[in-house]
């Protein structure tokens, strides 16, 4: 592995209460690794989208949140 980048692609759930009753929620992330030639790790990086796994399940913040993404997506 030395010198080598290194991309793990995960998904994590999270089961939360944001106001009064839980939520689980499913998001996906990668992590960048970056080896030195000894094999340690030299660089890690996490990528996630957290307004997909959290801030979208929270009342009011949610639907702000989902009235913005609605305005990127591409017309189809």
């Amino acid at each position: 592995i030395n010198g080598a980048d290194v991309y793990l692609i995960w998904s994590m759930e999270a089961t939360f209460t944001p106001i009064a009753s839980p939520v689980t929620s499913t998001s996906i992330g990668a992590t960048h690794l970056r080896f030195n030639q000894q094999g340690q790790v030299d660089l890690q990086q996490d990528f996630s989208d957290s307004a997909e796994g959290f801030y979208k399940q929270v009342p009011v913040l949610g639907s702000i949140i989902r009235s913005i993404g609605e305005r990127f997506q591409a017309d189809g």
